[in-house]
Formats: C-alpha cells, sequence, structure tokens
C-alpha cells in the first residue's frame, strides 16, 4: 500500500503478526465470529432454504453482523442453488425485477415491462427446478423497501409448485423492518415468513 497510512498499515500487521488487515468496513465472511446465535441464525436459514420454506426473516441493529452472516450463508449453499444478493434500495418493482433478473444472468432490455420481468423469471424457476436446482434470494437492507416493492417479493414467493417454493427470499433489515411488516398493508407478506432469526450484541462471555 503506497502513502504514510499504508506504511502504518503494515507496520501494524507486521507488529501483532496479522494476514489480513482487520477492522475492514467492508463485511467478510473470514472474520466471522461463531457465537452461539450466529451459529443457530445460519443453521435456520440453511434449513430454510434448502428445505423450501419460501419466506425468512433476519433482522438485527446496525453492526450486529447480518451482512456478514448473509455473505457466509452464500458460500455454505450447495452449487445447485441459484443464488442473488441484492440492497434494498429500488425505485419500483419493476427496478427490483431487472435487478434480480441480471443478477440471475438474463440479458434484460431496457423496456422490459414489470409483466415480462415477472413472466421470463417465472419460466425461469421452473426450468432450475425441473433440473433439480434451487434459488435464492437475499434482500440486504429490506426496511428501504417501498410497500409496492415488499408486496412485489410476496408475488414472487407464489410462485410455487404443488410441494414446493421455487424461489426462497430472505429479508435481512434492521428492527424497523418487523415495524413495517406490521402494517395492514402487508399482512399477506408477514403470514408468509416461516422462519425468524434475530441478532442481538455478543454475551459478555
Amino acid at each position: 500500500t503506497d502513502g504514510p497510512l499504508g506504511y502504518v498499515q503494515e507496520m501494524y500487521n507486521e507488529f501483532f503478526g496479522l494476514e489480513d488487515e482487520p477492522f475492514s468496513v467492508t463485511p467478510d465472511p473470514d472474520f466471522i465470529f461463531y457465537g452461539e446465535q450466529y451459529k443457530e441464525a445460519l443453521a435456520h436459514l440453511l434449513y430454510g432454504i434448502q428445505e423450501r420454506r419460501g419466506m425468512l426473516l433476519l433482522t438485527g441493529r446496525v453492526g450486529s453482523g447480518k451482512t456478514t452472516l448473509c455473505k457466509t450463508l452464500l458460500r455454505e449453499l450447495e452449487e445447485e442453488t441459484h443464488t442473488t444478493f441484492l440492497r434494498g434500495s429500488f425505485d419500483s418493482p419493476r427496478d427490483l425485477l431487472r435487478a434480480l433478473a441480471r443478477d440471475l444472468g438474463f440479458d434484460v432490455p431496457e423496456d422490459a415491462s414489470r409483466e415480462k420481468l415477472y413472466s421470463r423469471l417465472e419460466d425461469f424457476l421452473r426450468d432450475s427446478y425441473q433440473e433439480g436446482r434451487n434459488a435464492c434470494l437475499i434482500v440486504d437492507e429490506s426496511q428501504n423497501l417501498s410497500l409496492e416493492c415488499l408486496e412485489q417479493l410476496r408475488l414472487l414467493s407464489n410462485l410455487e409448485t404443488n410441494k414446493d417454493k421455487l424461489l426462497q427470499i430472505v429479508l435481512v433489515g434492521q428492527p424497523e423492518l418487523e415495524g413495517l411488516l406490521n402494517q395492514p398493508e402487508l399482512r399477506q407478506l408477514k403470514q408468509r415468513i416461516s422462519i425468524r432469526s434475530y441478532l442481538s450484541h455478543l454475551e459478555e462471555d
């Protein structure tokens, strides 16, 4: 690393015998601490996705490790699972669908309608299911989603066979997300949540 700051960091790492720079602002799954609540939350999410339980919820305060846990979750999922990780900052349900489609590798025309995007996603998910593959969407910072975008996620959760959900959706957010889901307009979405996990502060021991 160039410059005085880089020199200080190099000395710091050398003094403490560190191989990687600690306390990066970017969540790094290599540095996850498997406290009891993290192991439990990870196990619940893995179970929910692998068993095709549909809608899952992970909440916790800022800095509690939600994003790091999600990145660890992505590592743990089998190769047979299509995974996509989005942040909850969309202007409209159409933008959400476009981001999901692009992340799954679709060539999405700029003028593609919401209905067309939904239809293409449904075809993709049904084909994947026939091939024995699962699909998982993780939406970080979900408390920032509009009611319309959350309703769009509910509609995506409707995609299913007689036995299984085609898309597993993990809503990740701060505690305000729980309050948002308590609004009458989102009653149906809240009822779809099959597994809930909460990350609190670390215990003293």
